[in-house]
């Protein structure tokens, strides 16, 4: 699991206080105001995306962007796993691993006198001093984790039509959306040196946190999270417990370091969750080789502030009919990076992923649905809400998300082969003539 963060009691928050990134944004909102069910990171990419640091200097009001600002790392092999976990497990083993994958990522705020259950220490190996900066990648991490699963999930139950398996599952990692829910939205609405708040709310963070199987470990598998212990009744503490307890000190140390397979190692996921966004410092996307595979060099602070101005003007010139106001393309920019950034991989993992299977994968209750529109279908359908016109006048006012109408149509707009795929003209709505592009260029 992730290793404790050495002495990070309550003197060491109180210096480290500065801005928390709320999760309420991101899985929080999406159980209470929207679908549950959010494919912006995910149609089959689940699984193959994720988000160690999204240029943070975006979410901090005093902070520089720079030219080296880290944006993006991704790890192929590690997704190439968890794509192999979705086809050819059962969705208890996916829940089983994720339980696990969620315990990890808060270990990193158990209080100091559990800093016996863990051996290494991020301050002194990693390099680690900023403490705000680890809160917000483990944000982004659990958001990421919760909303790609419960995709997952929401597009088998549509394609495979095991509504029952869906129900269940869904209904036992609901629970813990709720409870992660709860936790962020009231922690980050605290100082960062409100230790005993910390404390308290994850003692009441229940979670069905799973360990790896001993035997396993090293394999790095989909297998390792089968046949293993539940903490039935455990919060995340307890879990990490037995999460360390039952695999072997040079199992866990073999595993940590990605023994095998670099696929693991230094993504945010590992099993040590060894990222460090101060050796990792500008966006990098990795091929399955480990190889640089779209970006040779971190963008420039040109790039950035280009295509940061083109969608703050395009979603700024929108004006929402019903209400007959225009949105804040300034206050949502950070949601509207992630909503169009992340189409284009999306989509071509999709295609590689099911490209020895395209006649399987249709919409059976909608006739000539070809295997390319299946993806953008399924995409659409995680944002579909019913909202009133004042919820909508609330969301519109509190400017942090655009509404899901335009949280779809925009980042379609701007991918070129929606308007292919579709048979959209250039020059019409969803085919506009200026499109704008988010650092990585696609066709």
């Amino acid at each position: 699991g992730r290793p404790r963060c050495s002495g990070s009691g309550p003197k060491k928050l109180q210096r480290a206080r500065g801005p928390v990134w709320s999760l309420s944004v991101g899985v929080g909102r999406k159980s209470v105001n929207g679908p549950l069910l959010d494919p912006r990171r995910s149609a089959w990419r689940l699984l193959q995306w994720s988000w160690p640091a999204f240029l943070s200097a975006l979410f901090d009001d005093d902070a520089a962007v720079t030219s080296n600002a880290t944006v993006l790392v991704k790890s192929p092999k590690f997704l190439e796993k968890l794509m192999k976990i979705l086809q050819t497990s059962s969705k208890s083993t996916l829940l089983n691993y994720l339980g696990y994958r969620v315990m990890c990522a808060l270990a990193v705020f158990l209080p100091s006198k559990a800093h016996f259950l863990a051996k290494l220490h991020w301050d002194r190996r990693y390099g680690y001093g900023e403490l705000p900066e680890r809160w917000r990648v483990c944000l982004r991490t659990v958001d990421a984790v919760m909303r790609l699963t419960t995709h997952a999930l929401h597009f088998e139950n549509y394609v495979k039509k095991n509504s029952q398996n869906f129900r269940n599952h869904l209904s036992k990692f609901g629970g813990v959306v709720s409870a992660l829910t709860s936790f962020f939205k009231d922690y980050s609405k605290s100082h960062m040196d409100d230790y005993a708040l910390c404390n308290y709310r994850l003692g009441k963070l229940r979670l069905e946190s799973f360990a790896p199987n001993i035997s396993k470990a090293l394999n790095l598998d989909a297998t390792i999270y089968d046949s293993i212990p539940l903490v039935e009744d455990g919060n995340a503490l307890e879990g990490y417990y037995v999460a360390r307890s039952h695999v072997s000190r040079s199992s866990w140390d073999a595993a940590i370091s990605g023994a095998g397979d670099l696929g693991w190692k230094r993504s945010v996921f590992d099993l040590a969750c060894t990222y460090n966004p101060t050796v990792n410092s500008f966006g990098i996307v990795y091929d399955p080789d480990r190889d640089h595979a779209v970006w040779q060099e971190p963008p420039g602070n040109a790039s950035i502030a280009d295509d940061a101005k083109c969608l703050i003007e395009q979603y700024s010139n929108i004006t929402v009919p019903e209400l007959n106001m225009t949105m804040d393309g300034m206050s949502t920019l950070p949601e509207n990076i992630l909503d169009n950034i992340v189409l284009p991989p999306l989509y071509e993992a999709y295609r590689e992923a099911h490209s020895s299977s395209l006649k399987e994968h249709t919409i059976h209750h909608i006739d000539g649905t070809a295997f390319n529109q299946v993806f953008f279908l399924s995409y659409a359908l995680g944002l579909c809400e019913n909202m009133d016109k004042g919820a909508l006048r609330d969301l519109l006012l509190e400017g942090r998300s655009s509404p899901a109408k335009y949280r779809v149509n925009v980042p379609l707009q701007n991918f070129n082969k929606f308007g292919k795929i579709f048979g959209c003209p250039p020059g019409t709505p969803m085919n506009p003539l200026r499109k704008c592009t988010v650092w990585m260029k696609h066709d």
